[in-house]
């Protein structure tokens, strides 16, 4: 009976949670490992008996306490449809772990198939006996890890073919994984190696034992269904003159053979092909674009699953509103202290976020199309700028008397030479001040450089690169790499020249080389260096060449996209290049006129014509006038990296005001109570100007990168500040805090502000749903954990002297709690809708990728804080600041751990992480001392809140 009793405890639930987070985390750090791999992770973790075992007993403790605490009984309907949500969820993944199947189908185009290839692996056994083909087939699993050692002996015309392992050995780059295999038929034998077959499970060799032909394949095995799929065509739409696939699609014929019927239909991506009990979901494509592959699976758990999302919606839903919730109890407690939650104000946040239509959440835009660009240019000696450089080499005094001139009189040109529209890799077409102002902060980390705007920068470098290829611009943060450029070790600054020699051979190439082979997880401080310096050495190139200058539309038809003046003039009829030249040469002549004589009518006309031409031949391309104006205000004003300085400064004066007014027992003035609560509404009035500005631009939603997610995480936290504890100043302090330093965080340089195209799977509604969720919960969470410290903070202050600060204690703790319900509500809600679109984009709710675990990872720490008050030793203020600002952890590593030094399909990062800022460090250790210094005065009684029992 006591076996049972534990058994029925909130206890056990907590032990139970904390075990499944830790092997999910495991899971995630073994993945990550080069040497092992998913495949060693699903092996280690996720397939084994323990993690079956561990699903198992939440799901008979979920129903064990629902039924033990008689939880019907309390009337409290959205603790039992929660509950009974969560009950159903795990019983349906449970259909879909044991009963459900998936695979690929791939298809070239006018061909078809009837088969679907696993995505498990098997030995595929295939015997030629007369005219027919027997089949058969032993589930294998190799990696670093797990090898299957199989000895079968299987029954075959009168006889036994038998077949033994014998060893595995590891593939690499270059070449596949390979098992050894000894098959023995009628007193014959032969010993085989079997190489890893991916997507075609019929490719094999054939061979003769004891008088039968035989075909052993080491690969997926191959499903027959009852209909056929023909390819009719396979379209691929890329971005206008880029190579980043916009959308693609297949349109198929499905023929059905058994009631003699065959109907059209197109697959694309979130858009699915459901047909006797298999949905097809498009996946990918062949390299030559002349083939496609579907995704498919058969899952009797979608049902049940979808059932228990839609309970947990509308049990999280009521939890928030519901009279005797939790969160009911505590705002009302906090009415009685004048520090009332306004739950109209929630309501409207609810349908602002819901209006709005992340990982986190996704995966998403990087930067990469410059690797791909000039990948080892810099390795060549046939690089036009570098050995232009030698034939001419300005004097000093030629090159600060240019530069002189650019920044003294080309600023009134510059501005309008910002609004010509240019094309990026990626297919975005955007002004000149835009693309300038990402190369050239990329190039230099700074927006001007001795007097020069970034415009002038770009317009600098292609038009004078004799003169600027000697300006020691680019800096450097290794002493190495000037040791090894032959520049003095303490001038941070070097040039494009100093990377060649004097016969224009790139100087760096032995050691860039070497670099780039290197594995990224053992490159030393010197080849990291090297690496970037070599990337800003590329774009420069491209500046230099003009080959970044993409202006010219593309009249050919070959493309939709503009095109360099190099490639328009070697590509386009003879007309238009001589008109090409003339442009080009007039507006060049122009802008050295303008330099010289301080005359920019010229130049200002032919740029003028540059545009027209534009206009004329790309209309098409070519955005709104508005929308131009739009982005180069916001290039102009920079409004988040402005709105960090107003959060922060906000926050910490209304921290201290408020602060002092707790330690003195005083109401802090009311009139000052008002101002600042007016400065916080116009800060975040011009953030949401900002954020639609942003929408206008980009075309899409901003949350489509880790950028973009970062600056809606810190308008969401401010706003819900003011929504959801407008009577409390210290709340409203905590989250300008919050806001003020997640911006901060967006713009220490290693998150990309450029706006970019999306990826076709990122086209969806659901995108606006699941990711707007998601990074509001972040924002809830950041509030919890500043909200823990100034709790602390207030342990440490505690005396007897001060016996009013208990009560203060306790009103940061309701509104820690009930922010901390709310992120938890919203992080559930978001992740689970993001399983959905998930299933209907591929096919598949859960992947165990690393973003998705670590979300469940961070969900199941926050239920246990929360749940931590069902043990009587953890039910005080204190431990729950404390567990409070520690749940913060699992979120920064769901946030930045999995996006920049974990692998899947939701990082934003590939390639070599980025450091791990010094800030953290800090943070960490003050973090530690001030558990320890308010652990002296830890012990504070918790109100109940209720005089009924919680049962919640």
């Amino acid at each position: 009976m006591k076996f049972v009793k534990m058994f029925c405890s909130i206890y056990t639930t907590i032990v139970l949670l904390a075990i499944y987070a830790i092997l999910c985390a495991a899971a995630t750090f073994i993945e990550a490992d080069a040497s092992y791999g998913i495949q060693a992770a699903q092996d280690m973790i996720y397939r084994t008996t323990l993690f079956n075992i561990v699903h198992i007993l939440l799901l008979l403790n979920l129903i064990a306490v629902f039924v033990y605490r008689k939880v019907w009984k309390s009337k409290k309907y959205y603790s039992i449809i929660l509950h009974v949500s969560f009950i159903v969820i795990l019983l349906g993944a449970a259909l879909t772990r044991f009963f459900g199947f998936e695979g690929v189908v791939h298809i070239r185009e006018h061909s078809s198939s009837n088969v679907i290839i696993t995505d498990e692996e098997y030995l595929n056994i295939r015997v030629a006996i007369e005219d027919n083909i027997y089949y058969t087939n032993i589930p294998v699993r190799y990696n670093s890890v797990t090898q299957t050692k199989f000895h079968e002996k299987i029954p075959l015309n009168n006889s036994e073919l038998e077949v033994k392992f014998n060893s595995y050995i590891q593939g690499n780059k270059n070449t596949p994984p390979v098992i050894n295999v000894t098959a023995s038929y009628n007193g014959d034998s032969k010993t085989m190696d079997l190489p890893q077959s991916y997507l075609d499970a019929n490719i094999g060799e054939t061979f003769e034992l004891g008088g039968m032909y035989f075909q052993l394949v080491w690969g997926p095995a191959e499903i027959p269904v009852p209909f056929e799929i023909y390819l009719e065509d396979f379209i691929l739409t890329r971005y206008p003159g880029s190579k980043s696939p916009s959308s693609y699609k297949s349109k198929i014929l499905v023929t059905d053979y058994d009631d003699d019927s065959s109907f059209g239909y197109e697959i694309f991506m979130n858009n699915v092909l459901d047909y006797k009990g298999y949905r097809f979901f498009q996946s990918s494509y062949d390299q030559d674009e002349m083939g496609t592959i579907f995704s498919v699976n058969k899952d009797p758990g979608k049902i049940p699953t979808y059932i228990g999302y839609f309970l947990l919606t509308v049990g999280f839903i009521l939890s928030f509103f519901g009279k005797g919730s939790r969160v009911w109890r505590l705002s009302h407690y906090l009415k009685k202290q004048k520090l009332y939650v306004y739950f109209i104000a929630f309501s409207s946040f609810l349908l602002l976020s819901a209006s709005n239509l992340y990982a986190e959440d996704i995966t998403l835009q990087n930067d990469n199309w410059i690797e791909v660009a000039y990948a080892s240019n810099m390795g060549q000696s046939d690089n036009a700028a570098a050995d232009e450089h030698a034939a001419h080499v300005p004097s000093q005094e030629d090159i600060d008397g240019l530069i002189k001139n650019i920044s003294e009189k080309m600023q009134a040109h510059s501005e309008k030479a910002g609004r010509l529209l240019v094309q990026d890799m990626q297919g975005r077409i955007k002004p000149l001040d835009t693309l300038a102002m990402d190369m050239v902060h990329k190039l230099i980390r700074k927006d001007n450089f001795k007097g020069m705007n970034h415009v002038e920068i770009f317009l600098g470098m292609m038009m004078y690169y004799d003169y600027f290829q000697h300006i020691k611009m680019f800096p450097t943060s290794s002493e190495e790499l000037r040791e090894k450029l032959g520049t003095p070790k303490n001038e941070k600054y070097v040039s494009f020249a100093d990377a060649y020699g004097e016969n224009g051979e790139y100087k760096l190439k032995e050691y860039i080389d070497a670099a780039y082979q290197s594995n990224p997880a053992h490159r030393t401080k010197f080849q990291k260096d090297l690496i970037k310096f070599d990337e800003k050495m590329g774009i420069a190139y491209y500046m230099y060449t003009a080959q970044m200058f993409l202006v010219f539309p593309d009249i050919t038809g070959n493309t939709t996209g503009f095109l360099s003046p190099g490639v328009a003039m070697a590509s386009l009829d003879k007309d238009t290049t001589l008109k090409i030249q003339d442009l080009l040469k007039q507006y060049f002549e122009g802008v050295d006129k303008g330099l010289k004589e301080n005359n920019w009518q010229d130049a200002d006309k032919y740029l003028g014509l540059i545009s027209e031409f534009q206009r004329t031949n790309g209309a098409h391309l070519i955005p709104a006038e508005s929308r131009i104006s739009a982005e180069i205000m916001m290039n102009k004003y920079n409004p988040f990296k402005n709105l960090t300085y107003i959060y922060v400064l906000l926050g910490i004066i209304m921290f201290v005001f408020v602060i002092t007014a707790i330690i003195k027992n005083k109401a802090v003035n009311s009139t000052k109570g008002i101002i600042f609560t007016g400065i916080t509404i116009l800060a975040v009035v011009l953030h949401t100007a900002a954020l639609i500005c942003r929408w206008y631009v980009a075309g899409h939603a901003p949350w489509s990168n880790a950028y973009e997610s970062m600056i809606y995480i810190a308008w969401a936290g401010a706003l819900a500040g003011l929504l959801f504890f407008q009577r409390s100043l210290l709340a409203i302090a905590a989250t300008n805090f919050v806001a003020g330093t997640t911006l901060f965080v967006a713009n220490l340089g290693f998150m990309d502000p450029q706006i970019g195209t999306l990826v076709p799977v990122l086209k969806s509604y659901w995108l606006n749903i699941h990711v707007s969720v998601i990074t509001a919960s972040y924002s809830f969470f950041g509030l919890c954990f500043v909200l823990g410290i100034i709790s602390m903070i207030l342990f440490v202050l505690r005396s007897p002297k001060r016996a009013h600060i208990d009560q203060s204690i306790v009103n940061v703790h309701c509104i820690n709690e009930i922010s901390m319900i709310l992120g938890l509500g919203l992080l559930t809600i978001g992740t689970f809708l993001g399983g959905v679109w998930a299933n209907e984009s591929w096919g598949r709710y859960w992947g165990w990728d690393p973003k998705e675990t670590w979300s469940l990872i961070t969900i199941v720490a926050y239920t246990i804080i929360l749940h931590a008050r069902f043990i009587k030793k953890l039910n005080n203020p204190y431990i729950f600041s404390v567990l409070s600002t520690l749940g913060f952890y699992t979120v920064m590593m769901t946030y930045f751990g999995v996006n920049y030094y974990l692998s899947g399909m939701h990082s934003y990062a590939s390639g070599e992480p980025v450091p791990i800022p010094t800030f953290l460090y800090v943070m960490a250790a003050l973090h530690i001392a001030l558990i320890a210094a308010s652990f002296m005065k830890r012990k504070l009684a918790m109100p109940s809140f209720s005089q009924n029992k919680d049962n919640a």
